[in-house]
């Protein structure tokens, strides 16, 4: 195992283990976590799939609610909790080793707020490790129960964020609608050769306007763009 993650992941407010996580910290998640907004009006928010725990901790950050952070795979949730201890909100982040289609919330309360950065290989070879077999590749948890999850758990006002690559967003949507979810946000993520990365969707239970929106990490330099340091300032300890 590399050397390199036997130091943590340093933000500005918090740091991240990852060593043992099968899926380590994307540019695409910190950028996901931090353009999630933070109307969270009964204060619950709920990150599925948390990984090493940084969207959860990032929307921890900019708000009080309560955040629940669901993970199945066995050796991040612990490193995840580690995060989540060590860091300011330790009090407001919830650690829980299940998956999400056993998930019950302590409470009758449902999400303002449903965060989720989705397995995303269909009917490609399985790697050999377990953790990424199941970090990366829907064989675990398919779009269709995922969005069966979210359906049972999204308050009726609530809004959930998922993250996509290009080619399996337009079936993502149908799904959504066939479990009465509907887009109404997508931000695409340019990379620096001005290629989609990923898009990130809101869905809501009622039908609304959709907004439209684009975000480029990188300018033609190959530099960060203005908008990307901007938006990463309170999280990233140096960019520019």
């Amino acid at each position: 195992m590399s050397k390199k993650y036997d130091k943590p992941f340093v933000f500005k407010q918090f740091h991240i283990w990852q060593k043992y996580n099968p899926l380590k910290i994307t540019t695409e998640a910190c950028v996901l976590g931090a353009l999630v907004p933070v109307d969270i009006p009964n204060n619950h928010a709920l990150d599925i799939g948390t990984g090493t725990g940084v969207i959860a901790l990032m929307i921890a950050q900019k708000c009080h609610a309560q955040i629940h952070a669901v993970e199945i795979d066995t050796l991040a949730a612990a490193e995840a909790s580690k995060n989540f201890l060590n860091s300011p909100w330790n009090d407001r982040l919830h650690i829980y080793n299940i998956d999400i289609q056993h998930y019950m919330p302590d409470s009758k309360y449902l999400f303002d707020i449903i965060i989720c950065n989705p397995p995303f290989y269909t009917g490609q070879l399985l790697p050999l490790n377990d953790g990424k077999k199941n970090s990366k590749h829907t064989s675990l948890l398919s779009h269709t129960q995922l969005l069966y999850a979210v359906h049972r758990l999204l308050s009726p006002s609530g809004k959930f964020y998922v993250m996509l690559p290009t080619d399996m967003m337009d079936e993502f949507c149908v799904k959504a609608i066939e479990k009465g979810l509907f887009l109404t946000q997508k931000i695409k993520i340019y990379t620096k050769h001005d290629k989609i990365l990923r898009i990130i969707a809101c869905f809501e239970k009622s039908v609304n306007i959709l907004h439209e929106s684009e975000l480029h990490i990188c300018d033609k330099d190959g530099k960060y763009s203005a908008a990307f340091i901007q938006l990463m300032a309170p999280y990233y300890l140096d960019v520019k």
